[in-house]
């Protein structure tokens, strides 16, 4: 009943898909929910492996329909409304985005999917049809599981259910072609990048400068996964997150701008061998264990049937055999297993969080690197007869300030990847109070020269970086003039105690980011502030700038799925801020190593080791603000930066002289 002719949904395309054309999708999206009965439609921003970082083509469906642009926006369209669901702190940027969209922000929910079926429910809103593929089992069983009688999907994998009643599930025929322009993600991957490759980093890069980037081998990571799989009666594990998967073989790949992962699944049996679902030809991997990803679903099924194949389903009606984590694992992909997987704890989830030896030797060299990197950025524009952090660069723009910094990481001993934030900030003045401001789209906002000591202001850094041996991640703010005013200093040194006072906290075995947020924060609620977004998150070694597992937020809602204890080894990156609207926005960010501190008869209690070490900006401290405590720790962190960047510098007297004042005590 909702077929479309191919010419017809190409016409469509070409007529609709052109930027500022918005509203006039939406209006052509809504009159067919409205004809096919349909109360609303999600748009999820992921894709079939639910990954924290969607591909760019696979967000044009969203796109169509507004204009917001950042990776973290729920959609949902009604017959007459539409809404966009997205993180608090991202408010700012969806107000201007929106501002002459059909599309309303929803600030009274958060973004989860928990949230918009609540928004559903409350305004009646029954009937609606969303992608099996871009929701994770978990979510789905959680919201909308219990109205379930029946499943019956069609090979579009979109479907329709009701909320408010008891009926049967059943599917949007042909909704692929109708509702969206979204790719295949198989289409994706083989037409975006033809030329691609999937490089064994670790062996390219051991074999090539004679270092060991990698500690334990992929047989010996199949070993601890099959123990797993036998300790809970499984037959084989399935894993379709791209971390895990790259993690798990010891690869890194480039299909996606702003992480090292490439798209592929992965099952492995507990015989001790493994399938990886793979398009592109150009592996360091045996033939034989490699299949083509299209694969997939028809290995799954095959799988999922069981001892003695299809007669054994049939006569026992059930086969727990595949075992996965339905919080990883997209509601078509158990459709098709059905009955033949039991839902575990994924153990590659603690496997890649908690860094062995070598990794963790590898994280301190890289941020060295960063470290450098990022000073001989400073010290190259600095004027030596102010205090540290003062520009001195007559004509600079926010892409200049950019491109500098990307620069200076680039060309250190061949060790740079890529960068590895999605939104890379680099803010001035105003621009800077926005969280999310993006550059790139705002370049007519701030012209040459404008950024100078002529006109004084902050400029915020937000940015990190993926090194053969780590990830690191860098948020800093400097004053760029002379005679910074006292309410910037006070702020800065606000963020400068929140940040000390989680940095020098110690806990016991059992603590998580949900526990350790308030010691931030507190800071700024005494002096009855807050900020909207996370403390701080996890981070991967040569991926996941945030590995999406552990945050740090007092708010139980935003922490219920990221609640895993710390524990040594783990790698975090802690960033407080304060942002003043239309005035400036103010970011201090360390990474950190979760070590151990010391353990009694009552148990173990852990610290934060710093992982990066970058000097604080001395003219914006206001040290009658600091206790004799936080003096210290600031003086000995400034310290351990001299002693550590000394050898980068020793034959410069400018970066000398530099690394002196900013080494000197408080």
């Amino acid at each position: 009943m909702f077929a479309y002719s191919a010419v017809r949904i190409k016409n469509m395309e070409e007529q609709n898909k052109s930027l500022g054309n918005e509203n006039l999708n939406l209006k052509i999206l809504q009159a067919k929910i409205k004809e096919d009965n349909i109360s609303c439609y999600i748009i999820f921003p992921t894709d079939s492996h639910l990954y924290s970082i969607c591909h760019p083509s696979l967000l044009e469906e969203r796109k169509l329909y507004c204009p917001f642009d950042l990776d973290e926006g729920i959609l949902l369209v009604t017959q007459t409304k539409c809404y966009l669901f997205t993180k608090k702190e991202y408010f700012d940027t969806a107000e201007k985005q929106l501002q002459f969209s059909d599309c309303e922000l929803c600030k009274d929910a958060t973004y989860s999917v928990d949230d918009v079926v609540k928004f559903i429910k409350s305004n009646n809103l029954g009937t609606c049809a969303f992608d099996y593929n871009c929701i994770s089992t978990y979510d789905f069983n959680k919201n909308f599981g219990r109205e379930r009688k029946i499943i019956t999907v069609d090979k579009s994998y979109k479907t329709l259910f009701n909320l408010t009643s008891n009926i049967e599930y059943f599917p949007i025929y042909n909704i692929y072609g109708v509702y969206t322009y979204k790719y295949e993600l198989s289409d994706v991957i083989e037409n975006t990048k033809p030329d691609g490759t999937h490089v064994d980093f670790y062996t390219q890069k051991c074999q090539k400068d004679q270092i060991n980037l990698i500690n334990e081998q992929i047989d010996e990571k199949i070993e601890r996964i099959c123990q797993f799989i036998e300790k809970n009666d499984g037959d084989g594990l399935l894993l379709t997150s791209l971390d895990d998967i790259a993690y798990v073989l010891n690869c890194r790949g480039d299909d996606l701008k702003n992480d090292c992962v490439f798209y592929a699944y992965l099952y492995i049996d507990k015989s001790r061998t493994y399938k990886l679902f793979l398009n592109n030809v150009n592996h360091p991997l045996r033939l034989i264990d490699v299949l083509p990803y299209d694969q997939f679903e028809v290995f799954i099924k095959d799988v999922a049937r069981g001892p003695d194949s299809l007669h054994y389903y049939q006569k026992h009606h059930h086969y727990n055999g595949i075992l996965l984590d339905e919080k990883c694992v997209n509601k078509h992909i158990t459709d098709l297993i059905s009955f033949g997987y039991k839902n575990v704890e994924n153990p590659v989830t603690k496997m890649k969080m908690i860094k062995d030896d070598i990794e963790i030797f590898n994280m301190k060299r890289v941020h060295e690197m960063d470290d450098y990197n990022l000073f001989r950025y400073l010290y190259q524009w600095n004027k030596l007869d102010n205090s540290v952090g003062v520009f001195n660069r007559k004509n600079s723009c926010e892409s200049d300030e950019a491109f500098s910094v990307r620069l200076s990481r680039s060309v250190f001993y061949d060790n740079w990847v890529h960068q590895a934030t999605r939104n890379f900030v680099v803010a001035y003045k105003e621009n800077s109070a926005e969280f999310a401001y993006n550059y790139q789209t705002n370049q007519n906002i701030f012209k040459k020269g404008q950024i100078s000591v002529k006109n004084p202001g902050l400029l915020l850094i937000s940015d990190g970086g993926y090194y053969f041996g780590g990830t690191t991640a860098f948020s800093r703010a400097f004053y760029v003039g002379d005679n910074p005013p006292e309410d910037i200093i006070e702020d800065y040194t606000l963020t400068l105690k929140a940040l000390i006072n989680l940095m020098d906290t110690v806990f016991m075995d059992g603590c998580n980011g949900l526990s350790l947020d308030i010691k931030a924060r507190e800071v700024f609620w005494r002096n009855g502030l807050n900020y909207k977004f996370e403390t701080g998150h996890d981070i991967g070694y040569m991926m996941n700038f945030d590995e999406n597992v552990i945050m740090f937020d007092y708010r139980l809602e935003c922490c219920k799925k990221n609640n895993i204890n710390l524990v040594p080894g783990m790698t975090l990156h802690f960033a407080p801020g304060i942002y003043r609207k239309d005035k400036y926005g103010i970011r201090l960010g360390l990474d950190v190593l979760v070590v151990p501190y010391k353990e009694t008869s009552d148990g173990k209690i852990y610290t934060f080791e710093p992982l990066s070490y970058f000097p604080f900006e001395r003219n914006l401290i206001d040290k009658s603000m600091l206790t004799e405590q936080e003096i210290n720790y600031i003086n000995n962190y400034h310290r351990k930066f001299k002693q550590k960047m000394y050898k980068y510098f020793w034959h410069s007297e400018l970066a000398l002289k530099l690394l002196e004042k900013s080494a000197l005590p408080l």
